[in-house]
């Protein structure tokens, strides 16, 4: 949801639009980051904004909102460069150059955004599906490239099997890559280096077996 137009409900007066918006989710970003979600309150993102909560309030219904609204703008500026990124003449698989860039970009830990997509989803449980269903827009955008890339990766099972598990295994390669970097913040058993290559081994070989399960 970027917009500057007041949350429902609110008075239709603008304090100064985009501005004033922009200043409110910077405040909120480097305290959410710093102080995680819990941590954070409103008065704290207005004294750091140097904005009036008022003026939170007139773009956003509740601190739950602000948090989706900084977790899609990190979020949606990550994707659009990892979408851009031209990784082609580096060494692996399309799905391990894929990660290789989405970790040196992340300096192999969760990214702030996917940090706080974890936090506000359990935060929420079922309780807001309008924010929840943000949050999976997201997810689904980034299933969307590592889909592709997990097809490329796949190309010698041939085109069929490829595109399906491609799609299929997507959201499982990218909790993997998660899990793995969550993971990687307290053991450092965990070679986050090596994370993108072991990742393409299990789906492959949870793609062949699949395979094999169904000419059975």
């Amino acid at each position: 949801m970027t917009t500057t137009e007041p949350t429902p409900g609110r008075a239709a007066t603008r304090p100064d639009g985009a501005r004033s918006r922009a200043r409110i989710l910077d405040a909120a970003e480097q305290l959410l980051a710093e102080r995680g979600y819990a941590g954070t309150g409103i008065s704290a993102i207005s004294r750091a904004s140097g904005l009036p909560a008022s003026s939170i309030y007139w773009f956003f219904q509740n601190k739950q909102d602000l948090t989706a609204a900084v977790i899609e703008r990190s979020a949606e500026a990550w994707l659009d460069d990892l979408g851009k990124a031209d990784l082609e003449g580096q060494p692996g698989s399309p799905l391990a150059r894929l990660f290789g860039f989405a970790m040196d970009k992340s300096g192999a830990t969760l990214p702030v955004f996917g940090r706080l997509a974890i936090l506000l989803a359990l935060e929420l449980g079922d309780r807001d599906p309008d924010t929840l269903e943000r949050l999976r827009k997201l997810r689904r955008r980034g299933n969307e490239l590592v889909g592709d890339a997990l097809e490329g990766a796949l190309a010698d099972l041939g085109p069929d099997l490829a595109a399906r598990f491609g799609k299929e295994l997507a959201p499982l390669a990218t909790a993997f890559a998660e899990g793995g970097l969550l993971v990687a913040q307290f053991d450092d058993g965990v070679d986050p280096n090596r994370l993108g290559e072991d990742i393409e081994v299990a789906l492959r070989a949870i793609a062949l077996h699949r395979a094999q399960q169904e000419t059975r």
